[in-house]
């Protein structure tokens, strides 16, 4: 198995860019850097609930309509 640097190279990379200097210093990088990523991820996943739930309200409205019809 090929040696990767990667993760060497973007520990150099945070080091220069965030003065980390403890594990606390570098948990706070990693925040600082995905907050963006991570607040979009949870905005999709809010955004993927109330839809399902506007449609589930929506069905329920199309069934009641339905029953009515029926009845006339």
């Amino acid at each position: 198995m090929k040696k990767n640097n990667k993760g060497k190279e973007i520990l150099k990379l945070l080091q220069e860019n965030y003065e980390i200097e403890t594990g606390q210093d570098l948990s706070a990088a990693l925040i600082d850097m995905f907050k963006g990523t991570l607040q979009e991820m949870m905005n999709a996943e809010f955004d993927s609930s109330m839809g399902i739930l506007i449609m589930i309200k929506q069905l329920k409205k199309l069934i009641i309509e339905m029953a009515l019809l029926k009845r006339i």
